[in-house]
C-alpha cells in the first residue's frame, strides 16, 4: 500500500513539474518581450530626464547639428544588414557617433508605433548588440530629424525570441502613423508605401527624394525565412494632438489574467482533491 502511495505520488509531481514547464514555455516569449519592453522603457525615461536636464541651448544646438548634417548629406549608402556579408556603410563614423548622442550611450531618441503597441529606443548603426535590443539607425542613411531632401531608415529584427521588435510591422497599412522622439521634438509621419522587395533592391528603395521627407522601417520576411525585405515608407506630416502610448499596460493585463487562470486552475485541483479523499473513506 506504502509503495502504491509513493507511485501515486511521483505521478502527481510529475504531472505538476510538466505543468509549469509547459507553462513556462508558452509564457516565455511573453515575459521576454515584457522585459524588453521595459528595458526600453528604463532607456527612454533616462533619454527624458537627460534632455529635460540640459538647457535650451544644447538641446537646440544638438537639433541643429544633426540638420546640418542632413543638409550635407546628398545621397544614402545602403547595405543589406541583414545580409551575411553586411558591413557599415561608407561614413565619418567619429562625425556620425557625435550626432544626436545626448545619454553619451549611443541613443538618438525613440519611435513610437501606436497600431502595434511598440515604444522602441532608437540606436546609432545596426551592430548585433544593437539589433538585439532595440532599433538601428542605418548608417549611411539621413538622420532621424526630417527636413526636406532626407530618407532615413531605421531598422530591426523580427521574431527574436527575447523581443518581438518588429515582428509585427506587416500588420501596418497605409494611413497608418508613427512618431519619432529625438532630443526635444516629436516628428509624425504617415504611412504611405509598403513594399517587400530583393535585398539587392534596397539601395534604389531607400534612396533620397528630393523634396521630400521620409522614413523607412526595414525588417526581413517572410517571417522566419528572412530571403527578402519589408519595406514601411512613412512621410512626414503636421504634428497632431498626441498621447504617447504605454506598450507595457497591455502586459499588465496579460499578468492580471493569467494570475487569475492559475488561480482558478489551483482551486479546481483543491476541491477536486478532497472530493477524491471524501470518496475513498
Amino acid at each position: 500500500m506504502g509503495k502504491k502511495k509513493k507511485n501515486g505520488l511521483l505521478a502527481r509531481l510529475l504531472v505538476v513539474i510538466l505543468f509549469c514547464a509547459g507553462i513556462s514555455f508558452l509564457a516565455y516569449p511573453v515575459i521576454s518581450n515584457m522585459h524588453n519592453q521595459w528595458q526600453n522603457a528604463q532607456h527612454q525615461a533616462e533619454y527624458d530626464r537627460v534632455i529635460k536636464a540640459q538647457s535650451a541651448n544644447e538641446s537646440r544646438k544638438l537639433w541643429k547639428n544633426a540638420q546640418a548634417y542632413n543638409e550635407e548629406h546628398t545621397y544614402n549608402t545602403s547595405v543589406d544588414i541583414f545580409g551575411e556579408n553586411k558591413k557599415a556603410a561608407d561614413t565619418d563614423r567619429y562625425q556620425y557617433r557625435k550626432m544626436l548622442n545626448p545619454t553619451g550611450d549611443g541613443m538618438m531618441g525613440y519611435i513610437e508605433i501606436p497600431k502595434i503597441n511598440i515604444m522602441l529606443s532608437v540606436f546609432h548603426g545596426t551592430s548585433n548588440e544593437v539589433l538585439e535590443k532595440g532599433v538601428g539607425h542605418l548608417a549611411g542613411t539621413s538622420l532621424p530629424v526630417g527636413g526636406d531632401n532626407s530618407h532615413c531608415v531605421l531598422a530591426a529584427h523580427r521574431g527574436l525570441p527575447s523581443a518581438k521588435l518588429f515582428t509585427d510591422l506587416d500588420q501596418i497599412e497605409k494611413g497608418d502613423k508613427f512618431y519619432l522622439h529625438m532630443i526635444d521634438h516629436t516628428l509624425a509621419y504617415q504611412i504611405d508605401q509598403i513594399k517587400i522587395i530583393k535585398p539587392k533592391q534596397l539601395e534604389d528603395e531607400l534612396a533620397i527624394i528630393s523634396g521630400d521627407d521620409l522614413v523607412t522601417l526595414l525588417t526581413c520576411t517572410p517571417y522566419g525565412v528572412n530571403t527578402h525585405r519589408l519595406l514601411v515608407r512613412g512621410h512626414r506630416i503636421s504634428m497632431d494632438s498626441h498621447k504617447k502610448i504605454n506598450p507595457l499596460r497591455k502586459y499588465i493585463r496579460y499578468g492580471v489574467l493569467a494570475t487569475i487562470i492559475v488561480f482558478l486552475i489551483g482551486v479546481k485541483w483543491y476541491v477536486w482533491k478532497k472530493r477524491k479523499k471524501r470518496k475513498t473513506k
